[in-house]
Protein backbone atom coordinates (compact mmCIF):
# COMPACT_ATOMS: atom_id res chain seq x y z
CA UNK A 1 0.00 0.00 0.00
CA UNK A 2 1.46 3.56 -0.63
CA UNK A 3 0.37 6.50 1.24
CA UNK A 4 1.57 8.72 -1.18
CA UNK A 5 -0.20 7.28 -4.27
CA UNK A 6 -3.39 7.80 -2.39
CA UNK A 7 -2.95 10.77 -1.23
CA UNK A 8 -2.64 12.27 -4.73
CA UNK A 9 -5.44 9.94 -6.30
CA UNK A 10 -7.59 12.11 -8.79
CA UNK A 11 -10.25 9.62 -8.59
CA UNK A 12 -12.50 10.40 -5.65
CA UNK A 13 -14.06 7.41 -3.95
CA UNK A 14 -17.37 7.79 -2.83
CA UNK A 15 -17.84 8.63 1.19
CA UNK A 16 -17.71 5.85 4.04
CA UNK A 17 -20.95 5.60 4.64
CA UNK A 18 -22.51 5.11 1.13
CA UNK A 19 -19.76 2.42 0.13
CA UNK A 20 -21.22 0.25 3.39
CA UNK A 21 -24.32 0.37 1.87
CA UNK A 22 -23.27 -0.44 -1.53
CA UNK A 23 -21.37 -3.74 -0.09
CA UNK A 24 -24.47 -4.44 2.01
CA UNK A 25 -26.40 -4.46 -0.48
CA UNK A 26 -24.22 -6.79 -2.92
CA UNK A 27 -24.62 -9.13 0.26
CA UNK A 28 -28.12 -9.44 0.22
CA UNK A 29 -28.24 -9.57 -2.79
CA UNK A 30 -26.59 -13.04 -2.99
CA UNK A 31 -29.36 -15.33 -2.06
CA UNK A 32 -27.27 -17.62 -0.12
CA UNK A 33 -27.51 -20.28 0.83
CA UNK A 34 -30.33 -20.56 -2.26
CA UNK A 35 -28.12 -19.58 -4.93
CA UNK A 36 -24.66 -19.89 -5.89
CA UNK A 37 -21.88 -17.33 -5.39
CA UNK A 38 -20.50 -16.05 -8.91
CA UNK A 39 -17.32 -14.60 -9.69
CA UNK A 40 -19.01 -11.79 -10.42
CA UNK A 41 -20.63 -11.24 -7.46
CA UNK A 42 -16.83 -11.60 -5.95
CA UNK A 43 -15.68 -8.82 -8.25
CA UNK A 44 -18.19 -6.46 -7.25
CA UNK A 45 -17.47 -6.81 -3.56
CA UNK A 46 -13.67 -6.30 -4.38
CA UNK A 47 -14.12 -3.47 -6.16
CA UNK A 48 -16.19 -1.73 -3.38
CA UNK A 49 -14.00 -2.68 -0.94
CA UNK A 50 -11.28 -1.42 -2.85
CA UNK A 51 -13.10 1.68 -3.28
CA UNK A 52 -13.16 2.00 0.83
CA UNK A 53 -9.99 0.98 1.40
CA UNK A 54 -8.64 3.89 -0.85
CA UNK A 55 -11.05 6.01 0.71
CA UNK A 56 -9.42 5.25 4.36
CA UNK A 57 -5.87 5.65 2.72
CA UNK A 58 -6.54 9.27 2.17
CA UNK A 59 -8.24 9.38 5.26
CA UNK A 60 -4.87 8.48 7.26
CA UNK A 61 -2.65 9.99 4.66
CA UNK A 62 -4.00 13.59 5.07
CA UNK A 63 -5.02 13.47 8.78
CA UNK A 64 -1.94 10.95 10.01
CA UNK A 65 -5.31 9.89 12.47
CA UNK A 66 -6.51 6.88 12.89
CA UNK A 67 -10.01 5.45 11.66
CA UNK A 68 -10.38 2.79 14.26
CA UNK A 69 -14.53 2.08 13.29
CA UNK A 70 -13.41 2.35 9.52
CA UNK A 71 -10.81 -0.20 10.00
CA UNK A 72 -13.02 -2.31 11.95
CA UNK A 73 -14.95 -2.19 9.10
CA UNK A 74 -13.01 -3.37 6.52
CA UNK A 75 -12.18 -6.39 8.45
CA UNK A 76 -15.63 -7.43 8.47
CA UNK A 77 -15.83 -6.42 4.64
CA UNK A 78 -12.65 -8.58 3.89
CA UNK A 79 -13.98 -11.55 6.36
CA UNK A 80 -17.79 -11.71 4.01
CA UNK A 81 -15.26 -11.68 0.40
CA UNK A 82 -13.21 -14.72 1.99
CA UNK A 83 -16.64 -16.46 2.97
CA UNK A 84 -18.39 -15.45 -0.76
CA UNK A 85 -14.68 -16.82 -2.34
CA UNK A 86 -15.05 -20.07 -0.43
CA UNK A 87 -18.38 -20.65 -1.19
CA UNK A 88 -17.96 -19.74 -5.03
CA UNK A 89 -15.27 -22.49 -4.79
CA UNK A 90 -12.42 -20.01 -5.25
CA UNK A 91 -9.18 -18.87 -3.97
CA UNK A 92 -8.77 -15.94 -1.61
CA UNK A 93 -4.91 -16.02 -1.83
CA UNK A 94 -2.22 -16.32 -4.10
CA UNK A 95 0.16 -18.58 -2.30
CA UNK A 96 3.31 -17.97 -4.69
CA UNK A 97 3.28 -14.95 -4.63
CA UNK A 98 1.71 -14.34 -1.01
CA UNK A 99 -0.98 -11.30 -1.92
CA UNK A 100 -4.82 -11.46 -1.27
CA UNK A 101 -7.39 -10.79 -4.11
CA UNK A 102 -8.06 -7.57 -2.01
CA UNK A 103 -4.51 -6.58 -1.49
CA UNK A 104 -4.16 -7.30 -5.48
CA UNK A 105 -7.12 -4.99 -6.48
CA UNK A 106 -6.07 -2.02 -3.88
CA UNK A 107 -2.25 -2.24 -5.93
CA UNK A 108 -4.11 -2.21 -9.10
CA UNK A 109 -6.57 1.11 -8.35
CA UNK A 110 -4.06 3.16 -6.64
CA UNK A 111 -1.45 2.39 -9.75
CA UNK A 112 -4.26 3.60 -11.86
CA UNK A 113 -5.44 6.65 -10.05
CA UNK A 114 -7.95 4.90 -8.14
CA UNK A 115 -9.91 2.94 -10.16
CA UNK A 116 -10.06 -0.67 -10.33
CA UNK A 117 -13.15 -2.74 -12.63
CA UNK A 118 -14.88 -5.89 -12.20
CA UNK A 119 -12.32 -7.10 -15.39
CA UNK A 120 -9.22 -5.84 -13.36
CA UNK A 121 -10.50 -7.84 -10.76
CA UNK A 122 -11.74 -10.49 -12.46
CA UNK A 123 -8.11 -10.78 -13.76
CA UNK A 124 -6.77 -10.92 -10.20
CA UNK A 125 -8.89 -14.27 -10.12
CA UNK A 126 -7.46 -15.81 -12.54
CA UNK A 127 -4.05 -15.21 -11.52
CA UNK A 128 -4.33 -16.86 -8.15
CA UNK A 129 -6.39 -19.37 -9.68
CA UNK A 130 -3.91 -20.44 -11.72
CA UNK A 131 -1.34 -20.97 -8.77
CA UNK A 132 -3.48 -24.05 -7.83
CA UNK A 133 -3.55 -25.69 -10.94
CA UNK A 134 -2.32 -28.53 -10.70
CA UNK A 135 0.02 -30.03 -13.59
CA UNK A 136 1.40 -33.71 -14.90
CA UNK A 137 4.66 -32.56 -13.36
CA UNK A 138 3.23 -32.13 -9.95
CA UNK A 139 1.80 -35.54 -9.83
CA UNK A 140 5.00 -37.17 -11.18
CA UNK A 141 7.24 -35.99 -7.90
Amino acid sequence: MSLLKAINLKAIPQPFEATKVDFLKVIESLDYPHASVTREDIAALAVIYTDYSLHYLIAIGTTLEPHEAQAKTMTFMNSYIAEAMHHAGLHYFNKEEGYSIVDKSIQVALDNDGVVTMDDVSKIIDEIELVYVETEEDFEE
